[in-house]
This record gives C-alpha cells, structure tokens and sequence, in this order.
C-alpha cells in the first residue's frame, strides 16, 4: 500500500483513538490525568503507525 496513504489512515485512526479516550478516560480517572493518558495514548499511536510505515518502505 502507498506510504501516503498508509500515514492518512494512521493519523485519521489515532484522532479517532484520542477523541475516544477523551470521552471514556474522565470516568475511570481524574480530568488531568485521563486528559494527559489521552494525549500520551496518542502519541504512542502516532509514533508506532511512524515506525511501522518507515520500517516498511524504507529499503536499504
């Protein structure tokens, strides 16, 4: 699959898995802290879909 495409549907999918955990994290923890587990949550995200598209298409 395209590299373009691969890193849309990575980004739209980890939006997607913040706005989630934004609504269901406030009732399992304190504002603060499920705001700051949403925002980790979603970095981690991000930085797994990016290492796994660029472990995929870069060839050496």
């Amino acid at each position: 699959m395209n590299s373009v495409v691969l890193d849309c549907v990575t980004a739209i999918s980890s939006i997607i898995i913040l706005i989630l955990c934004l609504a269901v994290l406030p009732a399992i923890f304190p504002a603060a802290y499920a705001t700051l587990a949403a925002i980790v949550l979603f970095i981690l995200f991000m930085s797994a879909g990016g290492y796994y598209i660029s472990k995929n298409n870069i060839r050496t």
